[in-house]
């Protein structure tokens, strides 16, 4: 016969005496504010898996929906500007809350015993927050999500012996596409907040086995003939209790009292300063200055200490070494004496740390804008989103990239109007009879776009006679042009095939705007206004071969071939100012026989010819020049 003092649940589960077990055990005298850390974090993690619930019910995981998806969800959306913007803001406070909780345990002592493989969870915790946070960074699919995940994933490359693996696994391929975003999705909604929630169990879970830690003040061991270190801690711990309070109220009210605080936080950020995504990506932009978010940045800074061939060991090597001596602070830092004046060289070693993080932390946020140097205005960019929304590019070609059905749009400006632009664009037919064309229905704003995106194409520019001069006086030490100026700079004989007037100009002012850790000086107190504008004009203009002939006819006979010198100049002049002079990487990474093993000679042609990420195009080449700098790249050794 059943109990009957026993509810219906208790009699089947006997959940009672867990859950009083749980709420109403002592925890130590002095347990203040600073412990609420942890809880908080929980917490933040949890808003985060709704409201990222509540954005996959409308989020689309594909390159070419995703973006319109969020915006979707910005603009249709009830509520749904808020809830992504919280969902954004909960990302960081997530980052920092563990952080926080990480080094207040850290300086505390709680990792020492018995609390050893608490803070090995802990350790795996913080890592899942930062890879959750990476995973989600490429799903709305705009220039920062895009190009910063392209940075990050080539430096995953970059691990000995498996990194064109490690990156093949994240990217699903040789460049970031549609089976890249699927993947991330994946992770980010399903795999990675399994295991933090999971890693969260067994933490409160060591939590509540071990007891809340003391204070160091209050863990002043006591320690007599044979009595072992730990006996005499389970004797001060026991001690701290007496006195103190209960988890449940005290303690889960301090931790309630500061989760609201943080959620009201979020939600005021959410309101008044709601996120917004940049431009759509664009895989062809050469002007993108990526940027990661707030908390990789000391790693962005880090990185520009270890130029060229150092650069895998600030990629890989150190992180590793790091994350290997963060999980060992407990095997490392022995004993469970958790005062204060026993642990004066861990607490020093850590005061460093901390204050190094900062600073590189400080360094890489005013190192350079947030913002890129835009190639276009605002209404020329809204033409281009048009542009690829149409899918122009399925019959278009510009600069290499796109169909062959239609006319070569690479130079339109150079051939047509903007008003005669504007007018095709309303009725083909009116123009062209018969025409294959289409007419499309634009909105007066879609048109006006797309008609100044199309009349930067092959636009001709204007400059004084003044602008040859300044180039002589002020560039042509570094530069050359049409074979004639120095070789320390790269060769500008065809920079406005790639590169805009208004890039170029940002770039002569001030380079490190447009390209952080550039080398070229800054001429904006060199220089006025007027001049680096004209200058600006004069090299946008410059859109023939370099210095390399190339072949105006088709050849009768067998065509010759670049020589191996040949070659190496065409390094030289086109290369090596972003490869290293010794081709052992520079801002762009090495291109040695041993670097280039695991791509094929087309697909090497194909990045030279067709530029990739933040590489540009170099269509001038010749078809024998590009193939003898391939060849040179992959047999040639340094």
């Amino acid at each position: 016969m059943a109990d009957e003092k026993k509810g219906w649940l208790e009699e089947r589960l006997e959940w009672k005496k867990p859950l009083e077990g749980f709420l109403y055990r002592p925890v130590p005298r002095k347990v203040g504010w600073l412990y609420t850390l942890g809880s908080a974090t929980a917490v933040v993690f949890v808003i985060q898996v709704l409201t990222g619930l509540f954005l996959m019910f409308n989020y689309s995981p594909s390159p070419d929906h995703a973006y319109d998806s969020v915006n979707y969800i910005m603009t249709n959306v009830t509520f749904g500007a808020l809830i992504r913007s919280i969902h954004f803001y909960t990302a960081s406070a997530m980052v920092i809350l563990i952080l926080l909780h990480l080094a207040r345990v850290f300086f505390m002592g709680a990792y020492k015993y018995p609390r050893e493989t608490t803070w090995i969870v802990g350790v795996g915790l913080l890592l899942l927050v930062l890879g959750m946070s990476f995973t989600g960074y490429l799903l709305p699919w705009d220039q920062r999500a895009y190009w910063a995940t392209n940075v990050a994933t080539g430096i995953a490359g970059e691990v000995p012996l498996i990194g064109t693996w490690v990156q093949k696994l994240l990217i699903g391929g040789t460049e970031i596409g549609t089976v890249t975003l699927t993947r991330f999705f994946t992770f980010h909604v399903m795999v990675q907040p399994l295991l933090i929630a999971a890693l969260i169990g067994a933490h409160v879970w060591m939590v509540v086995k071990n007891g809340i830690s003391a204070p160091p003040g209050l863990m002043k061991l006591k320690l007599t003939q044979g009595k072992s270190e730990k006996q005499a801690y389970k004797e001060a711990y026991d001690a701290s209790k007496q006195g103190g309070e209960k988890f449940f109220p005290d303690t889960l009210s301090r931790d309630a009292v500061v989760a609201v605080g943080i959620v009201a936080v979020i939600f005021i950020l959410a309101i008044f300063f709601p996120h917004t995504s940049e431009a759509p990506a664009d895989p062809t932009s050469t002007t993108y200055n990526p940027r990661p978010e707030w908390y990789f940045l000391f790693f962005f800074e880090f990185l520009k200490m270890f130029p060229g061939s150092l650069e895998p060991v600030a990629a890989v090597l150190v992180p590793a070494v790091a994350f290997l001596v963060l999980l060992g602070v407990p095997f490392l830092s022995k004993g469970v004496r958790r005062e204060w004046g026993k642990r004066r060289l861990s607490l020093s070693i850590g005061g460093v740390v901390v204050v190094g993080l900062l600073i590189f932390e400080i360094l890489g946020a005013v190192s350079a804008p947030s913002r890129q140097v835009s190639e276009l205005t605002p209404l020329q960019i809204e033409g281009q989103r048009v542009y690829r929304q149409v899918n122009c590019a399925y019959c278009h070609t510009i600069n290499g990239i796109g169909g062959a059905v239609g006319p070569d749009l690479s130079n339109i400006a150079s051939q047509l109007t903007p008003d005669q632009i504007k007018a095709y664009l309303s009725n083909p037919n009116s123009m062209v009879p018969n025409t294959l064309h289409p007419k499309l229905q634009f909105t007066p704003e879609e048109l006006d776009g797309l008609t100044a995106y199309l009349s930067t194409l092959g636009a001709a520019v204007s400059y004084t006679p003044e602008a040859p001069v300044l180039f002589e006086q002020h560039c042509s030490t570094c530069h050359m042009i049409n074979g004639k100026g120095g070789t320390i700079g790269p060769d500008l004989s065809s920079v406005g095939s790639r590169r805009s007037a208004t890039f170029l100009e940002a770039f002569i002012s001030d380079p490190q705007s447009s390209v952080p850790g550039a080398s070229m000086p800054a001429f904006h107190d060199t220089l006025t206004q007027n001049q680096i504008t004209d200058l600006a004009d004069y090299l946008y203009s410059l859109k023939g071969t370099t210095t390399t002939p190339t072949p105006t006819t088709t050849p009768t006979t067998t065509p010759t071939t670049t020589t191996p010198s040949a070659a190496a100049q065409l390094y030289t002049q086109d290369c090596a100012v972003c490869h290293g002079a010794n081709r052992q990487g520079g801002i762009g990474p090495a291109l040695t026989p041993g670097t280039l093993a695991g791509m094929s000679e087309a697909q090497i042609a194909s990045v030279i010819t067709q530029g990739s990420g933040p590489m540009p195009a170099f269509s001038a080449l010749s078809a024998s020049d590009v193939s003898s700098l391939v060849t040179y790249l992959k047999t040639v050794q340094p």
